[in-house]
Parts: structure tokens; sequence; C-alpha cells
């Protein structure tokens, strides 16, 4: 028979909840051997619903794109990170001069983490 997932409106909810590799493949996350091997060895959270079936859950598989997105992030050159720095530094110098000292405080203990 197959899967019928228009015949109620809950089975429809369900097939919202899940990619397929087809889907993965479709949004460009690899080729079809790339999502396959990554299924396999478990890099793709995934589920097996029957042969040859396997259905990626939605939730779980934008976190682990999240989660790769911060892993292959490569760290700002020294020179980069010391402008943003000098530049945020500079923005909280102008907030100040708006700024009672109780909001001032309120400010530094935030970004000091006390």
């Amino acid at each position: 028979m197959g899967w019928c997932f228009h015949m109620s409106e809950g089975m429809v909810d369900d097939v919202r909840r899940f990619y397929t590799p087809s889907d993965l493949v479709k949004m460009g996350y690899g080729s079809r051997a790339t999502v396959y091997r990554d299924i396999e060895d478990g890099s793709v959270p995934s589920m097996k619903v029957g042969k040859g079936r396997v259905l990626i859950p939605r939730e779980r598989f934008e976190e682990y794109l999240a989660l790769r997105e911060v892993a292959c992030r490569k760290p700002l050159p020294k020179r980069v990170e010391a402008d943003a720095v000098a530049e945020i530094v500079r923005r909280i110098e102008v907030l100040q001069t708006t700024m009672s000292d109780a909001s001032q405080k309120k400010l530094v203990d935030a970004i000091t983490g006390w």
C-alpha cells in the first residue's frame, strides 16, 4: 500500500516533522552518497521506519546543522578580533555618556558577569 500521509491531518503533521534523504540532497546538504554515509556513521540523526526507508527528525537535524556550523567556524585573525573589541569598547563608552550611574553599574556587571 505504501505511505498515505494525506488521509488524516495528524499524519500530515508527522510528515512535516521529518526529512527524507532526498530532501537533504535537494536542500544542498550534500550528494546522495554524502547523505547516506552521514546517516550510516551516525552523524545525521535518523531512524529506520521500514525496509530501505529512513526518516530524519527535522528538529534534531536543524540542531545538528547549528552545532556543525559553530564547530566549523574558524577563529578570527588577531587583528580583526582586536578591531572588533575596540569597536565594542567605543560603543560602550558612547552608551556610558548617556546613562545614569546605576545603569552604568548594571552594564558593567552584565559585561563582566558579576
